[in-house]
Order: C-alpha cells, then sequence, then structure tokens
C-alpha cells in the first residue's frame, strides 16, 4: 500500500484528511464496501494511480462511516469525488473509466502547482483506461478560486 493511500476510520476528521489536505494537493475520495466487486476492480487502479502521481486517495468503507455516505449522498458504489482547493471538483459513480480518465488527466495537469517542492511527479501522461462507457465526470479546466487566495 502506497504511503499516499489512507484507510479512512471513524476517528479520522474528514475536515484534516481531506478538506485541508486538497488546499496543499488535489485529495481523491473513494466511497467502497468489501461486498462490491466494481469496488474491487476501481481500488488497485486508484491506488497505483496515487503511488505513480503523488496525490492522496482516501479510501472510505461506507459501512463503517455511514454518516459520511448520508453526507454526500452517496446511493451507488464505487464513487469517486476529486477535491482540490478546498473543494469538490468532480465526482462519479461505478467504474467509470472514462469520467475516471479525465480525473487522472485534471490532477497530472494540476499536481505540479500543489506539491510542496514544485518537483515534477510521475513524470509523462496519466494511464489512459480502456474505456467503453460514456459518462459525464466533467471536470472544469481549471481549479476554482481558493477563498484563502
Amino acid at each position: 500500500m502506497s504511503k499516499n493511500v489512507l484507510h479512512f476510520s471513524p476517528n479520522d476528521s474528514f475536515d484534516k484528511e481531506v478538506t485541508e489536505a486538497s488546499k496543499a494537493n488535489p485529495v481523491v475520495v473513494d466511497f467502497f464496501a468489501t461486498w462490491c466487486g466494481p469496488c474491487k476492480q476501481l481500488s488497485p487502479v486508484l491506488e497505483e494511480n496515487a503511488s505513480n502521481y503523488g496525490f492522496k486517495l482516501v479510501v472510505i468503507d461506507l459501512d463503517q462511516n455511514k454518516d459520511l455516505s448520508k453526507e454526500f449522498g452517496i446511493r451507488c458504489i464505487p464513487h469517486v469525488i476529486l477535491f482540490h482547493k478546498g473543494g469538490k471538483i468532480s465526482e462519479f459513480s461505478g467504474f467509470n473509466k472514462n469520467s475516471l480518465n479525465k480525473m487522472l488527466s485534471y490532477i497530472r495537469k494540476h499536481i505540479n502547482k500543489f506539491n510542496d517542492k514544485g518537483a515534477s511527479i510521475g513524470g509523462g501522461n496519466a494511464p489512459q483506461v480502456k474505456n467503453n462507457n460514456k459518462g459525464s465526470g466533467d471536470i472544469p479546466e481549471e481549479p476554482p478560486e481558493s477563498e484563502d487566495a
């Protein structure tokens, strides 16, 4: 498991681990369940990319964190949310390869701006996942302006 992956527990602070952390670097939140087949397919892909590209991945088990799933209105899993500059940028449900590729491309484009040392992470382009699905997963070209800016 990568140092960039946090398996969220009910004792962890979502605000600290996600909202605040996303002000420095993109944070991807993966809502999943241990019994979910598509979750078992998507999680290793997200973990590999978190390791390769240096973004933080927060993995949240819905069965252990029911309040968060209710707060975010999660009705389908896996459900992935990208946080950046303290806010939610994009989200998608299921193993939606088109949306995943868009999210990885966005992270790759913006990771250098938020890397503490300003160095490039991962090099090259974000890997493309073969896509048989159509999905929205629209992500803004630039991150929203931070209230702190």
